[in-house]
């Protein structure tokens, strides 16, 4: 386990990964409470709980086992977040633009982490969760956002990951797939299926 006051660089490719990750599940579970649990299922599985699984084998791959244990406490993180001032304020997607890598304490990364891993935990269990479960991962989610929006603030991918496709989307808002976020080319097929299946 890392020291305390030790900072951890981040390849950016990765952490926007992440963030969409985290934005898309969010949404996805806002709109879970009010529908059929396996709708929701079958909207994630196989290739979108893929790629939440794959982002945090990679996470832990470059971070090389340090994330701190056990849990983090969410209140003590965010009392540690560096404050957004005036220089970042109107200057951070400048200085963000330029950079490949961003720092983050173990207990930030462990988190996320760990949030993520809850989320896939909780979507694969048979039955539909309380709507107070749903409810309380949603928000320990956006936690998980914010922290990474503080550490990367100004960042322009993140702008796009906020308009990522979710589970039972408005169709008429305009939404984006995770390929056109990274900036990456579109893939040959789509195998997984529509924002929300038939039922």
């Amino acid at each position: 386990m890392s020291q305390e006051g030790a900072m951890i660089p981040l390849d950016k490719g990765l952490i926007v990964k992440l963030y969409s990750y985290l934005c898309q599940a969010q949404r996805s579970l806002h709109r879970a409470v009010c529908n059929n649990w396996s709708d929701f299922q079958n909207y994630y599985r196989p290739d979108r709980a893929r790629g939440v699984e794959e982002a945090l084998a990679a996470l832990d791959e470059s971070i090389s086992g340090q994330r701190s244990s056990p849990m983090p406490d969410k209140e003590d993180i965010f009392k540690k977040l560096p404050r957004i001032g005036i220089l970042r304020y109107y200057f951070g997607g400048w200085l963000a633009r330029w950079k490949h890598s961003f720092a983050f304490t173990p207990q930030e990364i462990s988190y996320t982490a760990g949030k993520l891993e809850a989320f896939l935990e909780l979507l694969a269990r048979s039955g539909k969760p309380s709507t107070d479960e749903l409810v309380d991962l949603r928000m320990d989610l956006s936690v998980a956002e914010g922290i990474l929006n503080c550490r990367c603030f100004g960042l322009e991918e993140f702008k796009r990951a906020r308009r990522i496709e979710h589970f039972d989307r408005t169709e008429w808002y305009p939404h984006l797939q995770l390929w056109e976020i990274l900036g990456e080319p579109a893939p040959e097929a789509a195998s997984s299926p529509p924002a929300k299946a038939a039922g």
